[in-house]
């Protein structure tokens, strides 16, 4: 049975310069507009190209997306913007991948702390923890094989197959 993929990224490294007044308008710093398209590239690299994006619409989310498909060498136009990704749970988001067209592989960009739970929800608890204890890191990328069906039951049915962090990259 042919499997599909899923790739989650969190947002790339934020500021939190006073300017910003709510969490939502919060733009990427100097490090994340870095970081993302880097990350992209690796995805590239990788062989790893979505077919379709998701992403948060709170700005940081939404630089990240536009950066990382640059990266990709994929098309803005294959990106949805849902508000409802914004800080998102686990059940969220998981609800948003039980709705994704019937592609291969999909790209979800989103935010802490319902990737690290998304992932562990997918995958198992231990799934992908470093020694720092951290798992999904500002612009990290989780590769994620899932079932052919994945509008049913998804708790532990997924498989890591990669977790990188720009960290990694150096």
């Amino acid at each position: 049975m042919t499997q599909r993929r899923l790739i989650l990224m969190r947002h790339g490294k934020s500021g939190y310069d006073e300017a910003y007044y709510n969490d939502f308008v919060r733009r990427l710093a100097p490090r994340g507009q870095q970081d993302v398209p880097r990350m992209g590239a690796w995805l590239r690299r990788e062989g790893r190209v979505p077919d379709f994006v998701y992403s948060s619409t709170a700005f940081r989310a939404y630089e990240t997306a536009l950066l990382a498909v640059r990266g990709l060498n994929f098309a803005e136009e294959a990106i949805e913007f849902k508000r409802e990704l914004y800080l998102a749970d686990v059940g969220t988001l998981l609800a948003c991948i039980r709705a994704a067209p019937a592609y291969k592989t999909i790209m979800l960009i989103a935010h802490n702390p319902g990737l690290d739970g998304l992932v562990e929800e997918l995958c198992g608890h231990a799934a992908g923890r470093r020694d720092d204890g951290k798992l999904m890191a500002t612009s990290a990328v989780a590769v994620i094989a899932m079932p052919k069906d994945w509008t049913g039951r998804l708790s532990g049915e997924g498989k890591l197959e990669a977790l990188m962090r720009p960290a990694d990259l150096d």
